[in-house]
């Protein structure tokens, strides 16, 4: 193998250079040629250079020593740096901070009204079945005396599960009359049913849930002007259409302020907009903090 040096370069340089080194040949060649070896960093190459030996077909630097070598010779900090310094994303590309959450479990609720009478209880397609002598592990459970006493017999039978994988599909706790069913894994809204009979009486389907998401995320720190406190109306614009969103008042003080007012989120632009309501209300110097997300 050869090495290319600057000597080398240099004899290269003028072998191909045009009506030099007795090699004809036309100029638009010659100049495509020059710019080419205009390209090559000596001092990258040179006694660093990686030998074909140390090269396999479609392998970049296979061996440990050619890895070394192009470790060294072409990707060194101050190589790097500079490339990334030059085509990182600029701020201005980016609309605010994004953030993935874990995703929202859902709850639902069943209640009962009396003696349990139903076939059984479904949330979503799992199903927990009556039974007189029930056998938690399989999610089965038996009506009790009365409405707390059969309420407490179905969130045993619900946490008692071993169907999945070993563990309960949800997660249950007895209030009285009422078994208020948790999700344990983020995702969707499961149906909750009564099959058969009169009791439990109500049931409610789960709400609130929803799986993991990337999102857009803000907080916004608004502080009233007196124009606006006068007005008793704020609009605080936002970079994106919020879909969860808090707000709080505080005082210049940094003292929470309880207020009467509403706020609700416009369009055209994208906003949320507190104006008045009731007694207690926004005023000038106020700081209003909105954290969104899309």
């Amino acid at each position: 193998m050869t090495v290319i040096d600057a000597t080398r370069l240099a004899a290269l340089k003028a072998k191909y250079a045009y009506g030099g080194g007795g090699t004809p040949l036309i100029p638009e060649i010659a100049e495509f040629i020059q710019d080419i070896l205009d390209t090559i960093d000596v001092g990258a190459l040179a006694a660093g250079s990686i030998s074909t030996t140390e090269l396999a077909d479609n392998v970049l630097a296979a061996s440990v020593a050619g890895r070394g070598k192009m470790a060294t010779g072409f990707f060194t900090e101050a190589k790097a740096t500079d490339a990334f310094a030059a085509a990182s994303v600029a701020d201005d590309r980016l609309a605010s901070k994004l953030v993935k959450d874990s995703g929202r479990l859902a709850m639902g609720l069943v209640t009962f009204g009396a003696v349990g009478d139903c076939t059984s209880v479904d949330v979503g397609a799992t199903v927990y079945p009556f039974n007189a002598a029930p056998t938690v592990t399989l999610g089965e459970w038996a009506y009790g005396g009365n409405g707390p006493a059969s309420a407490t017999n179905l969130a045993a039978g619900i946490n008692g599960d071993t169907r999945n994988a070993g563990g309960p599909y949800y997660r249950a706790i007895a209030s009285g009359s009422t078994v208020y069913i948790f999700q344990i894994v983020a995702g969707g809204n499961p149906a909750i049913a009564r099959v058969g009979g009169a009791q439990p009486a109500t049931a409610e389907g789960m709400v609130g849930g929803g799986s993991a998401e990337v999102k857009q995320e803000i907080l916004v720190r608004h502080t009233v002007t007196a124009q606006e406190g006068t007005n008793v109306e704020v609009h605080v614009p936002l970079p994106f259409v919020p879909v969860n969103w808090t707000w709080v008042v505080l005082l210049a003080t940094g003292a929470l302020k309880p207020v009467t007012d509403v706020a609700v989120v416009a369009a055209t632009p994208n906003r949320i907009v507190i104006s008045t309501a009731g007694a207690t209300h926004i005023a000038a110097t106020d700081v209003i903090v909105v954290t969104a997300q899309s």
